[in-house]
Parts: structure tokens; C-alpha cells; sequence
């Protein structure tokens, strides 16, 4: 008979503690589970090593609605604990819509040539910054609200990709609400399996009148480049119901 030795042994001691404990087996998958997760994270930036707290992108915009497109200049903003800011300026035409952050108490709110109006709070419970995701997902600066699932491979459009879901978790609330909280803050990022950077953000809006017609929203991110070792988006679109509605083409980048 051959001998295990002290590897063998140890493999068989190890299979027997699984075995005997479904409790601990069942720990260590979830920390492995997390563990791919953090990965992923780390991933975001292009394997960064330093985290980032705050981005400033400058850059030139143009909007489609229908057969009218507008261009302009667009600034935007964001910070690692999930606060953001977007603002346009067509002509003698500025919008700005910000958000103050992630969790309870967050606000969100749009102003066009000064006059400003809340967002429903459903649309604003958004866990992610559209216009740059990796800035919220970033390893050990997270929000405690933020909860964050890897699903794995998925294909669409005829591409494979890794996808995470990312949904807010509202403390304090009773159970149906915070179902209800994260169904409409849920997003679904998939990453291009190659990089691991985010390629499209997908999410569903409300209007604002409370109505549940369904928006869908879906942002693509292109022409990475490195910034200060962070690969950095340059050219944002974002898609409303499948149609092109805005697209966003990066010049300057600061980060902080």
C-alpha cells in the first residue's frame, strides 16, 4: 500500500473537517465568493495601486433628442463615497444634475438655468456613479450600503462578459421595502472578461411622476486610457430605451 505522507494526510484531514462541518465548508465558500469579488474590484482601475477619492473629468458633449443635437462642454464629477455631479452647457442652455452620495439621507436633484427639481428617490437610489463605476467599487473604500453580487460570465450582443450586480441596501427599513429599495437601485455592470474593465452599465428608471413605465439605460465605455495608473474611460454614451442620448468625449482628467 502506498503511503500518504504528510500532504496526503493533510488532504484527507481537510476532507474530513468539510465533510463533518457544512457550517465551516460553507463559510469558505462565501469568503471565496467575496474573495473573487475583491479581485474584481481591484480590477476596476487596471489593477491600480493606489485608491482614488475624487475624479474631475472635462470634456465635450453632444445630445440627441430626436432629430435636435446640441454640443457643448460637460465637467463631471465624482467622489469614492458616491457623490457626483453632471453639468452641460449648450449655448446659452446649463443643466447640472447631482447626486450627494450613497445611502441614507442621499439626495438628488437636476437645475436647468438655475431653477432646480428633486428626482424621485427611487431613480436616485442608484449604488454606482453612471458616467465612471469603478470609482464606487473600489476595494476597502466601498459604502457599507452598497451590496455587490459577481454573477459570473454572461453573453449579450453576441460578446461575453464578467458581470456584477450592484444594489443598494437601506438599513432600517422593513423587509418589503427593502426589497422593493433594491430592486430599483439594482444595476448590472459587465466588465470585458479580457481587462476586467467596465464595458456597459445597465439599469432601469422611473419617471418622476411616480409612473412605473420602465426607461432603460445603458452606458458604454471605450477608449480607455492611463491616467496616473488608473485606466480612465474617454468616450461615454449613454443609451435611453436603445437610442443614443448622449455622448461624452473626455479631454482633461484629474484625480485625487
Amino acid at each position: 500500500m502506498r503511503k500518504l505522507g504528510w500532504f496526503g494526510f493533510f488532504l484527507v484531514l481537510l476532507l474530513f473537517l468539510v465533510a463533518g462541518n457544512p457550517t465551516w465548508a460553507q463559510t469558505t465558500a462565501s469568503q471565496t465568493a467575496t474573495q473573487e469579488v475583491t479581485l474584481l474590484q481591484h480590477a476596476l482601475w487596471g489593477g491600480v495601486p493606489v485608491p482614488v477619492h475624487q475624479v474631475e473629468l472635462s470634456g465635450t458633449a453632444t445630445q440627441y433628442a430626436g432629430s435636435d443635437v446640441e454640443q457643448g462642454a460637460v465637467t463631471l464629477t465624482a467622489t469614492a463615497a458616491g457623490s457626483s455631479s453632471m453639468e452641460l452647457s449648450f449655448g446659452d442652455m446649463s443643466r447640472k444634475v447631482t447626486t450627494t452620495g450613497l445611502g441614507p439621507g442621499m439626495e438628488c436633484e437636476w437645475s436647468k438655468d438655475g431653477t432646480s427639481h428633486q428626482m424621485d428617490l427611487m431613480n436616485c437610489l442608484k449604488p454606482l456613479v453612471w458616467f465612471l463605476p469603478g470609482i464606487t467599487l473600489q476595494s476597502g473604500l466601498m459604502p457599507n450600503s452598497l451590496s455587490v453580487d459577481d454573477l459570473g460570465t454572461v453573453r449579450a450582443g453576441g460578446m461575453s462578459f464578467t458581470r456584477l450586480r450592484a444594489q443598494a441596501v437601506m438599513s432600517g427599513l422593513d423587509t418589503a421595502l427593502l426589497e422593493e429599495s433594491m430592486k430599483r437601485s439594482s444595476m448590472n455592470l459587465d466588465l470585458d472578461p479580457g481587462t476586467l474593465l467596465p464595458a456597459r452599465l445597465s439599469y432601469i428608471l422611473h419617471p418622476d411622476s411616480g409612473s412605473e413605465t420602465k426607461i432603460h439605460i445603458q452606458i458604454r465605455y471605450s477608449d480607455y486610457q492611463k491616467v496616473d495608473n488608473a485606466e480612465i474611460p474617454y468616450r461615454i454614451r449613454r443609451y435611453v430605451n436603445g437610442s443614443l442620448q448622449l455622448d461624452i468625449q473626455i479631454n482633461s482628467v484629474n484625480l485625487s
